[in-house]
């Protein structure tokens, strides 16, 4: 039976071949075209960053690394020297994506519309903010409810002091009243280490504070007094409270005795002559170190502003904000958030003029650098905590320059009337920020003269 099966149908297969003729044709396959995928123009990002050489350099080089990394973003740096000409660059109306902004600055950037709120866009990227920055800096850059820039560095005045000129140790075994190196102290204990760093013999002066708003700010709230009334007409040096700040801590900073005469700081200013070796203390920010440790020989370290009636201090913060007319803003955020990772820095941090918002790279030797001056930089991130943040107003510049002749007078003046000077003060910062109550005050003087006049021609009817 299976032999019978197989020959009836090969017989068919042999019927069928002879009908057709010909072999059955070959289906035809067409060939599929290869996808024509067009070239995407990557997006430019441009960046405008300020600071030394070294750490533009820094940041050239991590935008480097990310513009070779990402296909789809081609990035354009924008270098500028200082905080006045990266202001000035956005004064002209450049709108970069992203920009380094000074906190002193950040009102300005806000009232003008040049930024965008970064939280949300962060938040999307897994950017821990509790946990991860530090808590100053996100109080600084945070406004109207809101993260307006995202704090990339920061720092609190200090006092630095030469340690050969200043040994606390050696101050405690002669019975005098010392603070602890790295700790903190006091404005007594602060008056003596200056009285033993002041040697004639040797031409040393204890310390010298710039006559400036910003240098005298940390003794003026330490000793219990504001800087701006409530309203933030003008600078509050008449209230009470700063009166009495200023008079429990002017005695010893006008000291003729502790500080420069007039003639050295005409030659030299304060920094220049802490590394001539001239002065044993000097207040200074974080950017102060890599300048300090070119001076051969000069070995230093850091102490805290001295407390009065509290612990305050000043701050320096810089942040990274989002322009409000970039044309990606996604993209924008993505080189954000690298900006303010640990890969990108820590190159940055490890050139010395900077305590990073980073709280993992501030914690590192990146930003510790073990072996080098000064001895505790830990002090710059405890002292982060008594940094009080000043109101966001927006003519910062204007308000430091009308009142520094001022400055100078309370410091530097043989004869002081305290007084007289903190009405001038608050005149001078009136013209700044409220002049129209000036302008009020002078129009109600103006009537009452009127008045007075008129008045005392009736009596003479």
């Amino acid at each position: 039976m299976r032999t019978a099966t197989v020959s009836v149908t090969t017989g068919l297969v042999l019927l069928l071949v002879g009908c057709t003729g010909d072999p059955a044709p070959e289906p035809t396959v067409e060939p599929t075209p290869e996808p024509t995928v067009e070239p995407v123009e990557p997006t430019t990002l441009t960046v405008s960053l300020f600071g030394p050489e070294e750490m533009l350099a820094a940041w050239r080089d991590v935008l480097g690394e990310y513009d070779e990394a990402t296909e789809t973003v081609q990035v354009e740096f924008i270098a500028h020297p200082d905080r006045e000409s990266a202001m000035a660059f956005l004064d002209s109306g450049e709108q970069p994506d992203l920009f380094l902004v000074d906190r002193l600055d950040l009102g300005a950037v806000i009232e003008a519309d040049l930024n965008q709120r970064v939280d949300g866009l962060l938040a999307d990227r897994n950017v821990e903010f509790g946990d991860g920055y530090h808590r100053a800096g996100l109080q600084g850059f945070s406004s109207a409810g809101a993260l307006q820039c995202m704090p990339y560095a920061h720092s609190p005045l200090v006092m630095y002091y030469n340690t050969n000129l200043i040994d606390f140790d050696r101050m405690r075994a002669r019975g005098l009243y010392a603070a602890r190196p790295g700790g903190r102290w006091n404005f007594a204990q602060f008056e003596a280490a200056a009285e033993f760093a002041t040697r004639p013999r040797r031409n040393t002066r204890g310390f010298a504070v710039s006559p400036d708003l910003f240098s005298l700010t940390p003794f003026l709230i330490a000793g219990g007094g504001r800087l701006f009334d409530d309203a933030l007409t003008h600078l509050a040096f008449t209230e009470p409270s700063s009166q009495a700040a200023l008079e429990a801590s002017l005695e010893l900073l006008r000291s003729p005795h502790l500080t420069p005469t007039e003639k050295q700081l005409l030659r030299r200013d304060p920094v220049e002559l802490f590394e001539a070796g001239r002065i044993a203390m000097v207040p200074g920010y974080r950017d102060l170190v890599p300048r300090l440790r070119q001076v051969e020989g000069l070995e230093f370290d850091i102490m805290p502003m001295p407390s009065i009636e509290r612990r305050a201090t000043v701050g320096k913060l810089t942040g990274l904000c989002l322009g409000s007319q970039t044309e990606d803003p996604e993209l924008a955020a993505d080189l954000l958030a690298h900006l303010i990772s640990d890969e990108a820095v820590t190159p940055v941090s490890e050139t010395g003029y900077i305590l990073p918002s980073n709280l993992a790279v501030s914690g590192s030797d990146a930003f510790r650098q073990p072996g080098e001056f000064p001895t505790h930089p830990e002090g710059f991130i405890r002292d982060m905590r008594d940094v009080v943040h000043p109101p966001l107003i927006t003519v910062w510049d204007e308000l430091t320059t009308a009142v520094a002749d001022l400055m100078v007078e309370l410091l530097l003046t043989p004869l002081l009337d305290l007084e007289d000077v903190a009405l001038r003060i608050q005149e001078a910062s009136m013209q700044i920020l409220a002049p129209h109550l000036l302008l009020d005050e002078e129009e109600s003087a103006d009537e009452e003269s009127a008045d007075e006049g008129a008045g005392d021609e009736d009596s003479g009817d």
